[in-house]
């Protein structure tokens, strides 16, 4: 077995006379180099140690590689993936709604190191940029889906405000793809600050559709009936006309 001498570790090990130790299910013996040196190598993971006075450091080893509690003790332990580890942290946190802190919670990681003790605690600024990580990568996936379907899109748009009264634009898209399956899809949940006029808003929608590149897509745009959107509508509907984006040139739009 091929042996890697900078992962090493300045351990006691064996001699003749404790051969009989379980390690020696778990370890295969090196025979000494020039050096003089025992050593010993890990059968899970292939890690190299020094062996010449006692067991008690392969001993502490073993449970990193091996179920040596369980019927089977010679089955090797899965090494951990710690992207894939990470990842489905992230994914924990936008499916539940946690907030970022949540990795850093005591209970939280003794749970995680209860299950592997490998796991490599990670802070919130860390779960932050995982989780934006995967927005970007799912904004893109989605982004190639819709330029690549060969229906129109429907649009919902609509203004909320939450309790601290700041106002988010949120913005839906429905649309049946090649198998005829209806989707709905949510493009953006956008902070917009005040005022929160129909033209300004218009931009903004404006520009989040080209940010999407489905401006020439537009089917229908549905709002509710607040007063600003009647400025918005008109302001969308000769922003289409002049792109020349919507069907039979807008004829058919009913404001």
């Amino acid at each position: 077995m091929s042996t890697n001498p900078e992962f090493e570790d300045e351990v006691s090990s064996f001699n003749s006379s404790k051969d009989h130790s379980i390690v020696w299910n778990y370890f295969e013996k090196i025979q000494p180099g020039q050096d003089g040196i025992k050593k010993a190598s890990c059968n899970g993971c292939g890690k190299v140690f020094k062996a010449n006075k006692g067991t008690t450091t392969m001993k502490r080893h073993l449970p990193k590689c091996f179920y040596i509690n369980e019927p089977d003790p010679l089955r090797k332990r899965a090494p951990l993936d710690q992207a894939m580890y990470r990842e489905k942290l992230a994914y924990s946190i936008i499916k539940h709604n946690y907030p970022f802190s949540y990795v850093e919670h005591e209970g939280t990681r003794d749970l995680h190191k209860f299950l592997h003790r490998d796991v490599t605690p990670i802070t919130r600024n860390t779960a932050k940029a995982d989780v934006l990580k995967i927005y970007d990568r799912e904004k893109t996936k989605l982004k190639e889906k819709l330029q690549k379907i060969t229906s129109r899109i429907c649009l919902t748009t609509d203004l909320w405000s939450s309790i601290t009264t700041d106002g988010y634009m949120a913005l839906t898209a429905h649309y049946i793809d090649d198998s005829w399956v209806l989707r709905k899809k949510i493009l953006n949940f956008k902070v917009i600050p005040p005022p929160h006029s129909g033209k300004l808003l218009a931009e903004y929608l404006v520009n989040l559709l080209g940010n999407w590149g489905i401006e020439k897509k537009v089917f229908t745009i549905t709002v509710d009936n607040a007063k600003y959107n009647d400025v918005l509508v008109d302001c969308l509907n000769s922003h289409f006309r002049l792109n020349r984006v919507l069907l039979c040139d807008g004829d058919c739009t009913h404001d």
